[in-house]
């Protein structure tokens, strides 16, 4: 018999936003069952991503397993049950879910959970997938990870995901509209002017996305700064939980020490040349994104 779901927790974000660390952080609650790399590789093995997951707390190997094996989004497991999941060329919205599909991923979920796990945390970059995961766990309490654009783009840049160098006919993050075209011309079709343009695409998404949620499923988003949870980790961690309705412990309090966290929002700064932070500065202003920038 499937298991019912309780308030599933799902961590959303541009990627390279910070989500990776938030993540690790979640997965040491002792209530918490989560994917890891297991079924990255192994999409089938759910089985063995529950024993792992149980190992990663284990007193004596629970360090090893844990730098061996990671809370991830695993996208080939999301990609064996709904195929086109992981690059879809437009945010997935509530109408994307097939009834096969629904069915498909509670089951595969469901079978995630143990007695004492009970709760999912699942995290998803790129696309935030709000409205697509909504319909399949109405009660999900979605975080939402922002970071500055300046940060993401210049991440972006580094990654080997970014497909902003084929530019924005090959790319997944939408057409430019004719505003945007010309300002990515009037930069000379810098690339990290692009990424910023990606940046807002996926922003404007998770906009509209929360638009289209009733009233009762939108109060249960919950938008965290990067930079306030690098500068302020166990404040925001105990807004998470009591957002999450997840107790807050010594255990996993003491389990949190082991995380350093520094934004480094300005790192960007040593590794773009001059002009390309000029051409940035100027796009993030005309795009409007400022307000994201703390």
């Amino acid at each position: 018999m499937m298991k019912t779901f309780d308030r599933p927790i799902i961590i959303v974000g541009t990627g390279r936003n910070g989500s990776k660390v938030l993540h690790q952080m979640l997965a040491r609650h002792r209530r918490l069952s989560y994917l890891t790399g297991v079924l990255t590789h192994w999409p089938s093995r759910v089985g063995l991503n529950r024993m792992v997951v149980a190992a990663r707390a284990w007193p004596v190997v629970g360090g090893f397993a844990r730098r061996r094996i990671q809370a991830m989004e695993a996208f080939p497991f999301w990609e064996s049950l709904v195929p086109g999941f992981s690059r879809p060329t437009r945010d997935l919205r509530a109408e994307d879910v097939t009834t096969n599909g629904k069915e498909e991923v509670q089951r595969a979920f469901s079978r995630l959970l143990t007695r004492g796990r009970s709760r999912l945390l699942i995290k998803l970059t790129g696309w935030t997938r709000i409205g697509y995961v909504k319909e399949i766990f109405p009660d999900a309490r979605i975080l939402h990870l922002i970071r500055s654009p300046y940060a993401v783009v210049s991440s972006w840049l580094h990654v080997f995901f970014w497909e902003g160098w084929r530019g924005p006919t090959q790319w997944r993050w939408g057409v430019l509209t004719p505003d945007e075209e010309r300002l990515w011309q009037k930069h000379e079709q810098s690339f990290p002017v692009l990424a910023a343009i990606g940046y807002k695409h996926i922003l404007d998404a998770y906009e509209a996305s929360l638009g289209r949620l009733p009233e009762d499923r939108r109060k249960n988003v919950m938008e965290i700064h990067y930079s306030d949870l690098c500068a302020a980790s166990e404040e925001v961690i105990g807004r998470i939980l009591a957002f999450c309705e997840v107790e807050d412990d010594k255990a996993f309090r003491g389990a949190l020490s082991e995380f350093r966290l520094a934004s480094r929002d300005d790192k960007w700064r040593h590794e773009l040349p001059p002009v390309e932070q000029q051409r940035l500065e100027g796009a993030v202003a005309e795009l409007g994104l400022t307000h994201y920038v703390r």
